[in-house]
């Protein structure tokens, strides 16, 4: 192959060789500029990220110099770098549940596939349920443990605020269910034992009696009136009247709720030995009769029984057999046909008034008188049947003479 002159000529100048002109010369080093600015990371995140920066030559190398300067150079970026608990890898991160991204700097928005029975709100790396009022959060589920009526929360057995017949069951979760077991108050005087029954609370009408007026859902006795349980059985009264069979007991309305004792009334013990009956501690007790024994007790005192007299005797009143005679007077007696109360004088009977100078002695207005011996005083006494003559006394010629000691009669 045939080279021209020229172009060897061309290819000397082109590696710095002057084969015209050459000359000796010595070494010079090839100059660089300034570094620029590192590059951009080549990733984010992970294991593998690097960056460099470069310069250029300014001069080249001469005379067979050398160029000692590198142009590039690599350093290590953004290694590790993953957020939220992500795992470096040579491309970028590895992200736990709940991010996304190369880096696992995005949050994964789970509420959008609806994981949640009720409301889901989203939360940083994760989410969270939220239930409806009134529920009970089981997970993701939602539970409904209470009643839910109108709005508003209440516990089983809570009772309507607006009716008392009606409360929250757990089988009627969204009404209020009536329940007749609660207990209620209709509002309306004068019932009683107030029910529920489906729902409405009704009492039944107080029975007053006809002395009695409701009042404040009580039947409440009126003035001068007593309401008393007899047998059972509550029964009006009026004031002062006597309880049946207990005479000493009474109405009193100023305790119109049972019987009051009231011994200041009069009654009847049935004992006809006993008078003056009066009321003591709501017992009739009577005072005993003093009768004698010729008495017989009639309920109103002591009436003397046929053939007797009651008369006063020294003092006290004592009974006598008819006929009898008064004591020591033979000439007054029992005559029951006269005077029963009194001796009655038993005139015509003969009878002895004790004195030796009478005679004939009879009774004469209750008292024994006799006739008088006509005894001379001188010479006779009276011995009881006639005239005696005294010692030493005698008559003569139908005189009386009575001789001294040592004389005669003449």
């Amino acid at each position: 192959m045939k080279i021209s002159i020229l172009t060897i000529c061309f290819l000397l100048l082109c590696i710095g060789i002057n084969p015209i002109f050459s000359q000796p010369c010595n070494p010079v080093n090839c100059r660089v500029g300034s570094w620029s600015a590192w590059s951009t990371c080549s990733h984010h995140c992970g294991t593998s990220g690097t960056q460099n920066r470069r310069r250029q030559k300014t001069s080249t190398a001469q005379c067979g110099g050398q160029c000692p300067s590198h142009l590039v150079e690599i350093r290590l970026c953004k290694r590790d770098n993953c957020h939220n608990g992500g795992t470096p890898n040579s491309g970028g991160c590895s992200c736990r549940l709940g991010y996304e991204g190369t880096c696992c700097e995005k949050d994964v928005d789970e509420c959008i596939n609806n994981p949640c029975q009720h409301n889901c709100i989203n939360t940083h790396g994760s989410y969270t349920c939220k239930c409806n009022s009134c529920y009970t959060k089981l997970g993701t589920q939602c539970d409904l443990r209470q009643c839910k009526i109108n709005n508003h929360c209440h516990v089983y057995g809570t009772v309507n605020p607006s009716n008392q017949c009606q409360d929250c069951n757990d089988s009627n979760k969204f009404a209020w269910t009536n329940n007749d077991n609660l207990p209620c108050t209709d509002g309306t005087a004068c019932t009683k034992n107030d029910r529920c029954s489906n729902g409405v609370c009704s009492g039944t009408p107080f029975s007053c009696l006809p002395c009695e007026e409701c009042h404040n859902d009580v039947c409440r006795v009126k003035p001068g009136y007593c309401v008393i349980n007899a047998s059972g059985i509550r029964q009006c009264y009026d004031h002062g009247s006597l309880r049946p069979g207990h005479q000493c007991q009474e109405c009193d309305s100023n305790h119109n709720d049972r019987w009051t004792n009231n011994n200041n009334l009069k009654c009847n013990d049935t004992n006809l030995k006993t008078k003056d009956d009066r009321c003591l501690s709501g017992t009739c007790v009577g005072t005993p009769y003093n009768c004698l024994s010729c008495e017989t007790h009639d309920g109103s005192g002591c009436p003397i029984e046929h053939g007797y007299c009651i008369i006063q005797q020294e003092g006290q009143r004592k009974c006598y057999a008819a006929n009898h005679f008064k004591p020591g007077n033979p000439c007054q007696r029992c005559d029951t046909n006269k005077n029963v109360s009194t001796w009655s004088d038993n005139d015509g009977v003969a009878c002895n008034d004790g004195d030796r100078c009478t005679r004939n002695d009879n009774c004469s207005n209750g008292q024994c008188r006799g006739t008088l011996f006509s005894c001379d005083s001188i010479c006779q006494y009276c011995n009881g049947n006639s005239c005696g003559l005294k010692t030493g006394c005698g008559f003569s010629s139908s005189k009386c003479k009575c001789k001294r000691i040592g004389e005669t009669f003449i």
